[in-house]
């Protein structure tokens, strides 16, 4: 709990495959936004935020501050980009069945208004166009206290089934120490990756490693998965 406000307070890791590939996406993430699961890394920069979901529906209100500013003086891009990817992506995830996970194809932002420190909480709301069962499209729209657009944006999402092996995966970022494998993934260690590069052995496959790009997309993905379906 945080001493200050009463409320749990926020943990960020990486989920292992397996305990992902086992939840319906709808589950998965309201695990996270209720904390049962920790917070991709990656909002730890738009903190704070708050997050709710239906399926298809993501929302995440946050108050963009002073720490989130560019060299021009007002709100840098990355922040909006940060919340739209975000809300389309966990809007697609809530729509997919246990063992299926997904990954960016594509999306493109518009921006229309700036973000200040003084724009008080905005909101982020992320709903799925079409979900398919290889391709699924989404759209996000950020609005102010005053429902004015701020910025909008539209994605295209892989769809793909868990290879098995992954379910049983030990995943770990690069820079770990290879006895840690025998512990298995904490979701609450994060290591840091270098040049962005992601290490993991699969046991299913004779505990080989293998390294592999990470790829643009949702940051609460693993993206070693897609190394057996693309």
């Amino acid at each position: 709990m945080d001493d200050n406000s009463g409320k749990q307070a926020i943990e960020y890791g990486i989920v292992p495959i397996d305990v992902m590939a086992s939840m319906s996406g709808l589950d998965f993430v309201r695990a996270i936004f209720a904390r049962r699961l920790p917070e991709p890394p990656i909002m730890r920069t738009v903190e704070p935020f708050d997050c709710t979901v239906k399926p298809g529906a993501v929302v995440i209100h946050s108050v963009p501050g002073l720490r989130h500013y560019n060299p021009i003086g007002s709100v840098h891009g990355g922040y909006a980009a940060i919340l739209l990817d975000s809300a389309m992506g966990l809007a697609v995830q809530s729509t997919l069945p246990a063992g299926t996970g997904y990954a960016t194809l594509e999306f493109k932002i518009s921006f229309v208004r700036g973000m200040s420190e003084t724009s008080g909480v905005i909101r982020t709301e992320g709903r799925v166009l079409n979900a398919g069962r290889r391709v699924a499209t989404a759209e996000a729209r950020i609005t102010d206290a005053r429902d004015r657009l701020l910025a909008h944006a539209t994605t295209t999402c892989l769809v793909f089934e868990f290879p098995k092996g992954a379910r049983k995966a030990d995943v770990e970022l690069e820079g770990r120490q290879s006895d840690s494998h025998d512990a298995g993934p904490r979701t609450s260690e994060l290591a840091q990756p270098r040049s962005g590069r992601l290490h993991f052995a699969t046991k299913a496959r004779g505990v080989r490693s293998g390294t592999q790009r990470l790829r643009s997309g949702c940051p609460c993905l693993h993206k070693e998965a897609l190394a057996d379906v693309c």
